[in-house]
């Protein structure tokens, strides 16, 4: 038990919630709408991407929801929907 807990402490430092900041200078973003995930995402296995808008410096960020658990794993970013499919396939590799 205490090895499992040692893991969700380990994933939650290692693997951040991404809260919708901008890449660009920090500032919260806000949902604009989910497209079509690019060629390059597609190849990743995403299905969608979603776009934010900063409210600051106006640049535009694209979050793209995988699937694919190396995937989210290389990238280090995501919600509940990518960290959920990472944990359980870490768990049952134990």
């Amino acid at each position: 038990e205490e090895g499992i807990r040692a893991m969700l402490r380990w994933f939650k430092e290692a693997f951040p919630y991404e809260r919708g900041t901008c890449a660009s200078c920090g500032a919260s973003a806000g949902y604009r709408g989910t497209v079509r995930a690019s060629r390059r995402e597609r190849g990743r296995l995403a299905a969608r991407a979603e776009l934010w808008r900063c409210g600051e410096c106006s640049s535009w960020q694209r979050f793209a929801r995988y699937n694919s658990v190396p995937q989210i794993l290389r990238d280090r970013r995501g919600r509940c929907g990518e960290y959920t499919n990472a944990m359980l396939q870490l768990v049952l590799a134990l």
